[in-house]
């Protein structure tokens, strides 16, 4: 699997990091952990835009929330086109995540509105 230079963004800020995208527009990456529970959530899964979706505890569940989310959407939409689209269900989205991985979503930081 190729690396890839990732832009992720947080709060404004920007940093490339190491990722792989194991479906068009879906990339895993490690980077700084997501506390919840007390436990921590290092693998995250982004859209190409730079935003998060969701994070998990290990590599493993990372590929398991791209295999459950991968087929919701055209991920390799721009995150102003998926924001716009009145017929993406976030709270489907989101209960897909949670409910059928052992990943975690995120709310706040996505391309999809809410």
């Amino acid at each position: 699997m190729t690396i890839h230079g990732y832009t992720v963004r947080r709060r404004g800020a920007a940093t490339i990091v190491n990722a792989i995208q194991p479906v068009p527009g879906l990339y895993i990456y490690c980077g700084m952990p997501h506390r919840r529970c007390g436990e921590d959530f290092h693998w995250h899964i982004g859209h190409h835009s730079g935003f998060l979706i969701a994070s998990a505890q290990s590599a493993l569940e990372a590929r398991q929330v791209i295999n459950e989310i991968a087929d919701f959407t055209d991920w390799t939409r721009t995150a102003e086109d998926l924001q716009a689209d009145s017929y993406l269900d976030v709270a489907y989205l989101r209960e897909r995540i949670l409910y059928f991985t052992d990943g975690i979503f995120h709310q706040r930081s996505r391309p999809i509105a809410a």
